[in-house]
């Protein structure tokens, strides 16, 4: 998949989820990695390069079984950066 057509799709999927997001009152719940990379529709592999250069951070391992939880909110705003032009 070229660089060109991964964009697309992220716009695709941004949109979406962007304007769920809009109807969602409560923006910072938590959702865990698997969510995450449903969302952007990535492998773990991303996240977790990602997660190397700062773009998307972790909280303290607390939630269900140690597992990686994310705000809500947070996954929004890299949504929003990305419509407005910045690269994941």
């Amino acid at each position: 998949m070229s660089q060109s057509e991964l964009n697309a799709l992220i716009d695709e999927r941004s949109a979406k989820i962007i304007a769920d997001f809009k109807k969602q009152q409560d923006n910072d719940r938590l959702i865990n990695a698997k969510e995450v990379m449903q969302l952007f529709g990535v492998k773990s592999v991303s996240l977790w390069k990602w997660q190397r250069k700062g773009i998307i951070t972790p909280l303290p391992r607390s939630g269900e079984k140690g597992k990686r939880m994310y705000k809500f909110s947070d996954v929004q705003k890299i949504m929003l950066r990305h419509q407005k032009g910045a690269h994941i």
